[in-house]
């Protein structure tokens, strides 16, 4: 069971967070997990709190994504103090630990995620992926899909974006989702119709040989 809360409750009292960070604790056989969440910037990384065969408390802190990902470093510039801040307050309860630098987690896989691939219509090369994250409702869980999904896009290098599910009511034509591009650049969240975003597909498959 996952209990969120919006403050992790240790023996050294109330540890707030800022309004738009949250954190889920889930028990582990010997200790406990505290995963902490960025409404825009999705997971974040997370804090492990385990008792050791000796008797001592062991303190791990992990940030979320591939160490290429250049998202990775900006989770983890919002991760980071909140980590230290949290630990410094446990290690004056259950004494110092040895300092280590952040790891960081790889992203698991979470079942299937379909993508589109884009072919140049000369060449055949492929020019673009189109992922459609459709449990993604919001840029935080857009973002997580672009984590999970970072070394597909990077592999492949062609320039990729993430549509989440269309909303509005209204013909599906004409009906908006949120957008997000990925690579080659990370750009800014977009709510587009298929008639404003289907045009950049097809430029790449029409223009890469010309």
């Amino acid at each position: 069971m996952t209990t969120r809360t919006d403050h992790p409750d240790t023996s050294g009292g109330d540890f707030w967070l800022p309004p738009n960070i949250s954190v889920t604790r889930q028990p582990l056989p010997d200790g406990m997990v505290y995963a902490f969440r960025d409404i825009d910037m999705g997971e974040l990384g997370r804090l492990v709190i385990e008792s050791t065969v000796d008797g001592e408390t062991r303190i791990s802190s992990e940030v979320a994504g591939d160490p290429q990902d250049p998202m990775t470093a900006q989770r983890l510039k919002v991760f980071e103090p909140i980590s230290e801040a949290l630990t410094h307050r446990l290690e004056t309860t259950l004494g110092r630990g040895r300092p280590t630098a952040l790891p960081v987690r790889l992203s698991e896989p979470r079942g299937q995620v379909p993508v589109e691939e884009v072919y140049c219509e000369v060449c055949n090369q492929l020019v673009a992926l189109v992922v459609f994250a459709d449990e993604a409702n919001d840029l935080g869980q857009l973002e997580d899909c672009a984590r999970m999904m970072y070394m597909h896009y990077a592999w492949h290098n062609v320039p990729t974006w993430l549509i989440g599910p269309q909303y509005c009511g209204g013909p599906i034509p004409q009906r908006r989702a949120n957008v997000l591009q990925v690579w080659p650049q990370h750009g800014p969240l977009e709510s587009l119709r298929p008639e404003e975003f289907n045009p950049r597909i097809e430029a790449l498959a029409t223009q890469h040989c010309k």
